[in-house]
């Protein structure tokens, strides 16, 4: 595994961090389904979203890569 590996898996984790909390947050507020998987979307993709266009990427990551779908 090499350091390019290391910081992706690091990148998914903390996808999944957000978007955990991003549904907990949804659930305490007493959120359909739906509600709580769009918190959860929005939450986790939106920082990445963020730092891409603070990096020059005119096109977020998560549009083009299907693993932050999948997380």
């Amino acid at each position: 595994m090499n350091f390019n590996d290391y910081i992706y898996l690091m990148d998914l984790v903390g996808t999944l961090g957000f978007s955990i909390y991003g549904a907990k947050k949804a659930i305490e507020v007493d959120y359909d389904f739906l509600g709580v998987f769009i918190c959860a979307f929005l939450t986790g993709c939106g920082g990445g979203t963020i730092r891409d266009f603070l990096l020059g990427s005119i096109i977020p990551s998560y549009l083009f890569n299907f693993h932050y779908f999948l997380v």
